[in-house]
């Protein structure tokens, strides 16, 4: 009888465990609309997976509702080619994302189901022009989960 509740202690205990160690993490894609001016906008779907987060960008938004299926295959073919592979962390409902020397940091809504970017900087300290104008286009950006 001991060694039973002993082992429904032990596994209670380590159910706990692994569910919260799953907390920190995301699943899925985030998708936001990114205004660059001028009317030219594009839709950024981020994909989580354990820790690593992929950046891909969609198709000028403005011209998706244009395309037709026989498009379709050298969009993906092509939106292949301009994914960004990344890790990621969350800290106290911060998100910070790294691809390369670019380093996303964003609040992550308390539900997790969407993210505000508020910068976007160099790992390395190196601030550069395209740093700087992403910044501009993708700071208050709001990324909601896609279901």
């Amino acid at each position: 009888m001991k060694k039973r509740i002993k082992f429904s202690l032990f596994a209670l205990v380590c159910c706990i465990f692994l569910f919260a160690c799953g907390l920190n993490r995301l699943s899925g894609d985030y998708s936001g609309v990114v205004n660059f001016g001028f009317g030219a906008k594009s839709e950024i779907v981020f994909n989580f997976r354990g820790d690593k987060v992929t950046q891909r960008a969609a198709n000028d938004a403005s011209e998706k509702e244009a395309e037709n299926s026989s498009s379709e295959k050298e969009t993906e073919s092509s939106s292949k080619e301009s994914d960004e592979e990344g890790t990621y962390e969350i800290s106290d409902n911060q998100l910070i994302m790294t691809f390369g020397d670019m380093k996303i940091t964003a609040d992550l809504s308390k539900d997790k189901k969407s993210f505000t970017i508020n910068s976007i900087s160099s790992v390395s300290g190196e601030e550069n022009l395209g740093l700087s104008l992403a910044n501009s286009f993708y700071k208050n950006v709001e990324f909601t989960k896609v279901k």
